[in-house]
């Protein structure tokens, strides 16, 4: 995951990223964002930025909400 995150710091530099580890250490799958607190991803209407969506679906990973500011990316 680490490669992931990564990637996605430079895709949106000023997110919040970071190792899931960090908030729990059980969840060592995921990343935990803040794409919900700047908008990348909307918890209400389930938008997610475009740039987003592809590289998701590109590496097989989803989102999963833990609360309406912060997301989680984990494997599929």
């Amino acid at each position: 995951m680490r490669k992931h995150i990564e990637n996605l710091r430079r895709l949106f530099p000023n997110s919040f990223i970071r190792p899931s580890e960090d908030f729990d250490p059980s969840w060592s799958n995921c990343i935990w964002t803040g794409f919900g607190e700047d908008g990348t991803y909307d918890y209400d209407s389930a938008y997610t930025d475009p740039k987003l969506q592809k590289y998701l679906d590109k590496h097989n990973l989803y989102i999963e909400p833990y609360d309406a500011g912060t997301m989680f990316i984990c494997r599929g």
